[in-house]
């Protein structure tokens, strides 16, 4: 079983039944892509080295693309330079994408930055069969000013490795002061998926 502080990366899936080794491909991917310095070195630690950048070569092929600070990331993975825990890249890396402090009311409507996220979303599908569900609080009209934006991604077709992890990129580096995520529905248990579709807004066309 996973340490129990990798719970929070997969709060969408039944963590206790989630095994590190007959799932390993989406627990590397999901916590090189968004975990913290520690649970990067413990996949290092537990699947050894070859397996992680198998994967890593594997799902984020054209890294090249990527912005410089993820590419630092990675290199640092890779090359043993484990930095201090005050200097964790990754950490610097979110701390600039940052919005400035400023009073809700100054904000965008809400309605804005969904619609945002909705395009950004679709734009990264363009040319492929998916349906897009928005769930969660902000579907339900019950969000907070620390609500994340909660979007499902259900595949009609196999799509490209490495797209979602663009999408998220994407996400990640736009202007949207809310975290966004997004789910892989096909990688979720049937109760998940029923529920998002029933009780989600659907964004797809």
């Amino acid at each position: 079983m996973l340490p129990d502080s990798f719970r929070p990366l997969f709060r969408n899936y039944r963590f206790e039944l989630l095994d590190p080794d007959t799932a390993s491909e989406l627990v590397i991917k999901t916590t090189l892509g968004y975990g913290t310095w520690e649970q990067i070195k413990w996949l290092f630690a537990y699947y050894g080295r070859e397996r992680v950048r198998e994967v890593f070569l594997k799902d984020f092929h054209g890294c090249r693309e990527l912005p410089e600070p993820t590419r630092r990331l990675w290199a640092l993975a890779f090359l043993d330079e484990i930095p201090p825990e005050d200097t964790d890249p990754l950490a610097r890396w979110r701390c600039r994408r940052k919005v400035p402090a400023q009073s809700f009311s100054q904000r965008q409507p809400l309605t804005d930055y969904l619609a945002e996220v909705r395009r950004l979303v679709l734009e990264g599908l363009r040319g492929y069969s998916a349906r897009v569900y928005l769930y969660g609080s902000q579907a339900r009209g019950q969000s907070t000013r620390a609500s994340d934006i909660d979007v499902a991604i259900l595949p009609l077709s196999e799509l490209p490795i490495g797209l979602l992890a663009t999408i998220r990129e994407n996400l990640e580096e736009s202007t949207v002061p809310y975290k966004v995520d997004l789910v892989d529905l096909t990688q979720t248990d049937a109760s998940f998926r029923t529920s998002v579709e029933q009780e989600g807004t659907l964004w797809s066309e």
